[in-house]
């Protein structure tokens, strides 16, 4: 059941603030948002940078105004509700350079308590005119946080740089979307999963790890925020992401799609 809104919102911002968030900006509920959000809250977005408080209407409203005039548009793809968070998925499509942009988009709405919001989005700033500057760590890493077998054994085979142990972690069919909007299928003609992997960790064999830092688990899809360390991308420790690991019913893993800076959130 999707949660009620509150204080008399309108319906763009009806259901949980993972889902409303981009509803609202895109259809100049901003102001509404900003009251929902709270004098508490805080924002982190990877082009317009963080925002608490008292600033967060002023935020909100540059971020409107920029969707606005790029004839912004965002459909949702997930939703995966957790203990104390919930993540919606998507891709916003703009115009840009003359062309239209799709991106994928990933939105993390944490309750906390004594109604502390916070809210972090994870997409490729550079797609849509931002920088390539290093995202800094959103949250600590959490070392003995569990997660189920198939993304515990994906993580370890990433962290040893084992691409035969990271393929096995698929099901047949299973693909990887990476943050650019690109797929990569496990099959047995054209396993472009392996090729995928093999030119991640590059030669010599090095690994990617990913430091789990947050975590909404609805028993079929996992939304792992993540840290990274050891990316092939110079300069790329610390970024964080945002992964979304669907189980199939093999309980392997089915898809696994990334959110962030594609130049340094798994792409090869």
């Amino acid at each position: 059941m999707r949660e009620s809104s509150e204080h008399g919102d309108p319906s763009s911002l009806h259901g949980w603030l993972s889902e409303a968030y981009f509803g609202a900006l895109l259809s100049g509920a901003n102001e509404q948002l900003g009251r929902r959000l709270g004098p508490r809250a805080s924002v982190d977005d990877p082009l317009f940078g963080p925002a608490t408080g008292d600033d967060i209407p002023r935020y909100l409203a540059s971020v409107a105004t920029w969707l606005l005039a790029a004839k912004a548009s965002f459909d949702e793809t997930a939703f995966t509700l957790g203990a104390d968070r919930d993540v919606t998925a998507g891709r916003l499509a703009m115009d840009r350079g003359g062309e239209r942009v799709a991106i994928p988009v990933g939105v993390v709405a944490v309750r906390r308590p004594a109604r502390e919001i916070v809210i972090r989005t994870y997409f490729d700033a550079g797609r849509v005119g931002g920088t390539r500057a290093v995202r800094k760590p959103l949250l600590p890493a959490d070392a003995d946080m569990t997660v189920r077998p198939a993304v515990g054994a994906h993580l370890s085979a990433m962290d040893r740089g084992d691409v035969d142990g990271v393929v096995a972690c698929f099901e047949i069919g299973g693909r990887v979307e990476d943050a650019a909007g690109r797929a990569y299928v496990r099959d047995s003609n054209s396993n472009s999963l392996r090729d995928y992997y093999r030119s991640l960790f590059r030669t010599p064999p090095r690994g990617v790890t990913w430091h789990k830092a947050g975590r909404a688990d609805d028993g079929r899809t996992c939304a792992l925020e993540y840290t990274l360390d050891g990316a092939a991308s110079v300069n790329a420790d610390g970024n964080p992401g945002l992964a979304l690991y669907e189980l199939g019913e093999s309980g392997l893993l089915r898809s696994l799609r990334l959110y962030g800076d594609a130049d340094t959130t798994m792409t090869a």
